[in-house]
């Protein structure tokens, strides 16, 4: 193909938009379409490419062929040197700063990353709720480059396949053009349903993408015999530019994507890459585009977009800068990682010549024909669908802890026998903390009585004592438990059956289903989070515990948004809720325990409500309560524990061991809600307990207290830490006449 420079530019465009979008630069929120651009680019020039090499090797009125060695090994010289490169840097890079288990992440990510599948990955992953507790992988952004390869897997088979049958029509290309049409039909409609439902596995998903190089594939097979005019030229151009700064202005994290949205930036290219295609020559944004210095940042934007996203994470692991600074920092350092990426890397490979076998067609018997194209279509079909379906989560139901259960409420066995229930009755407040031990299950069965009795100012001072033990320790314990390595998988299985009770069915309850006394435990994970601790405070024999939870559905009456890129609004939520509310109307409870994460995004209307998210959430929770406060039940409220995600031990611990100062939360994060928690929770006359003053000390907030992880991934209790807690909890309801 002919030297295109504008194309040049608009990857230019592209790659500056993702940039400044992952670097949070005002008015780029929705630079992530860049990568939609990235998507019709790609379709438009493989196809162009296909098409080019079957009219010249068509002979006589026979049909033409293309030769796949060639085009396979062009696109291995183009994609693969650098790709690899980084990788390996990222991997290089994860070993020498980050915990044996969070290396173990950023291997498992380059594995699915070299095979180009990282899409199917990161789709897997997104339906792990807790995973978006994780720190986001150095090589989340590869999962655009499985997508695109695996458009190259199956597109020119399909290309192929289609062109060479014979129809009664004056052009080889209507076939193409109407198998292309059909399958993106397809795809656009499949991405509009799922953008609304699986936003984050849609966001990822090849088939739900596959449109977008449809309409790239569509320009390229749709551009013969016509010429624009050039004023047309110049409408079109100006109207797809206007498209894609429209786009990258309004779109955020609460749009839903890829669905309709995706439509902007798509047609946006489509119509630049049309008008410059078919006016007589470059329109203005064209001759603008196609730059000599903007055309040059096209060249380089592969690397460029490979290198970023690493940049930015080592950027923001290593330096303590003002955000102008880093971002500073992270522009510059790739732009001169790509310049020398590109001089010495991807340039010296791509003019290595194909090998001239490589350019003839080879025979091939009919039998390898039909084995070929059986093999191309299930590869299609599974790539197309992104493996829909074969990373749902089974569908099980959470069997009732009854008196008799030795399981615990997540469903999960214990890892070997010395995990068995067990409660010690305690001798003095400080052992009533300890002897919870970390080599003792977190449950306390419903046959066991509760601990003995301290009063709460007896037990806090026994734990603030550990609380400041654990604020001087700047090493990983060996007496740790659950390990750091453990918590990961511990984070997977944590309250898994308990993550989506189903609307119209209770599927998780504990404790005695024939008891007088009900306690129902109300909101997102936050609230299962809590779960261990007020098992261990309640007498079981005594108490029928039910969970009314689904995922990032607060309890606040507010619209909740999906965390990350893909956003969407999460519509099951408002429906969860009245649903619960619904069901404690008709079924009273005696107690209430209710928690969230206040912080979660919310939408105002149907975007990301920004800087008004705060007045949202606090008037949602007061309709709520108001709500809630109709009913004969005692509202117990816990105030948001967590300093950010950013205290993760998985991620903010060193391969040594070493416990970073990031990892120590602070008295004073998200205190703003917790003040808001606690004047909207006593207006209505519920007890708020502000779990902060239990678990920081002096300010200081430390990851470990009593060789236990607080939390699994920096926001959620660890189900041993909530074990450790039971007593306090027990001695202030005590206290408080709430229980006996």
């Amino acid at each position: 193909m002919k030297y295109r420079s504008e194309i040049d530019g608009l990857r230019a465009l592209a790659v500056t938009l993702v940039i400044f979008a992952h670097l949070g630069i005002a008015g780029f929120t929705g630079g992530y379409i860049g990568v939609d651009i990235f998507f019709v680019i790609s379709g438009y020039l493989i196809t162009s490419i296909l098409i080019d090499e079957y009219q010249n090797n068509l002979v006589g009125a026979k049909t033409g062929w293309i030769s796949f060695r060639s085009f396979y090994l062009r696109r291995i010289k183009r994609i693969v040197p650098m790709a690899i490169t980084v990788i390996v840097i990222a991997l290089i890079y994860a070993n020498l700063a980050y915990s044996q288990a969070r290396f173990t992440q950023v291997k498992n990510d380059a594995i699915w990353a070299s095979l180009f599948s990282a899409n199917l990955h990161f789709m897997r992953e997104s339906l792990n709720y807790f995973a978006q507790a994780q720190a986001v992988s150095p090589l989340q952004h590869y999962w655009s480059l499985a997508v695109e390869e695996q458009f190259y897997v199956v597109f020119p088979a399909l290309f192929l396949l289609v062109a060479r049958i014979k129809i009664k029509t004056t052009s080889w290309l209507i076939l193409p053009i109407i198998t292309v049409s059909l399958i993106s039909t397809l795809s656009l409609a499949h991405a509009i349903s799922a953008s609304q439902t699986s936003s984050a596995q849609s966001y990822f998903s090849s088939f739900d993408r596959a449109y977008e190089l449809g309409i790239g594939a569509l320009v390229a097979l749709s551009l013969f015999r016509f010429t624009l005019k050039p004023f047309i030229g110049q409408l079109m151009s100006a109207s797809g530019l206007l498209l894609i700064i429209w786009a990258t202005i309004s779109f955020d994290g609460g749009s839903h994507f890829p669905g309709w949205n995706a439509l902007v930036p798509t047609i946006g290219t489509a119509l630049i890459l049309v008008s410059e295609t078919k006016s007589s020559k470059l329109t203005l944004v064209g001759a603008n585009l196609g730059r000599k210095s903007i055309a040059y940042v096209g060249k380089i934007s592969y690397s460029m977009y490979l290198w970023h996203w690493l940049v930015i994470i080592i950027v923001k692991d290593q330096l303590t800068v003002s955000t102008l600074t880093k971002n500073l920092i992270v522009i510059v350092s790739t732009v001169l990682l790509s310049i020398l990426s590109y001089r010495f890397i991807e340039h010296p490979i791509r003019r290595l010549p194909v090998p001239s076998n490589f350019l003839t067609p080879i025979k091939i018997s009919s039998r390898t024909k039909i084995a070929s194209l059986l093999i191309t279509s299930l590869v299609g079909v599974l790539v197309l669908t992104g493996g829909n379906g074969w990373f749902d989560s089974a569908t099980v139901k959470n069997p009732v802890a009854t008196a008799t259960s030795t399981s615990s409420p997540s469903g999960v066995s214990t890892p070997d026998a010395s995990l068995a229930p067990e409660v010690i009755a305690s001798p003095s407040p400080t052992a009533a903390i300890t002897d919870a031990s970390p080599t003792a299950s977190p449950i306390v069965e419903a046959s066991q009585s509760p601990q003995k009795a301290f009063t709460y100012s007896e037990l806090l001072a026994a734990f603030k004592s550990k609380v400041s033990a654990g604020n001087s320790l700047f090493t990983v314990p060996k007496s740790i438990f659950p390990t750091i390595s453990q918590l990961i998988p511990l984070r997977d299985a944590q309250w898994r059956l308990c993550m989506d009770v189903a609307i119209k069915e209770v599927t998780c309850e504990f404790g005695n289903k024939s008891a007088t006394k009900t306690a129902v435990i109300l909101g997102d994970s936050y609230a299962l989070a809590t779960y261990t601790m007020i098992l261990g405070a309640l007498d079981l024999t005594q108490w029928h515990v039910i969970a009314l939870n689904m995922r990032e559905c607060m309890v606040a009456d507010v619209m909740p948004i999906h965390w990350g890129e893909a956003g969407g609004l999460i519509t099951s939520c408002p429906q969860h809720r009245e649903w619960s509310f619904d069901y404690l109307k008709a079924n009273p409870p005696d107690l209430i325990f209710m928690s969230e994460q206040p912080y979660h995004p919310i939408a105002n209307g149907d975007k990301d409500s920004g800087d008004a998210h705060d007045q949202l959430w606090e008037e949602g929770l007061q309709r709520s309560l108001q709500t809630l406060h109709k009913l004969p039940s005692k509202i117990i409220s816990f105030g948001v524990p967590d300093s950010g995600w950013g205290t993760d031990l998985v991620n903010c611990t060193n391969a040594q061991g070493a416990i970073k100062r990031s990892c120590f939360g602070t008295i004073n994060a998200y205190r703003n809600y917790v003040q808001i928690q606690k004047y909207s929770t006593e207006s209505v006359g519920g007890l708020f307990i502000d779990m902060k003053s239990w678990i920081c000390d002096l300010g200081s907030c430390p990851p470990i207290i009593d060789n236990t992880p607080v939390f699994y991934d920096g926001a959620h209790f660890s189900e041993a830490f909530g074990t450790k807690m039971a007593p306090l909890l027990a001695a202030l309801l005590r206290e408080a006449g709430l229980i006996s």
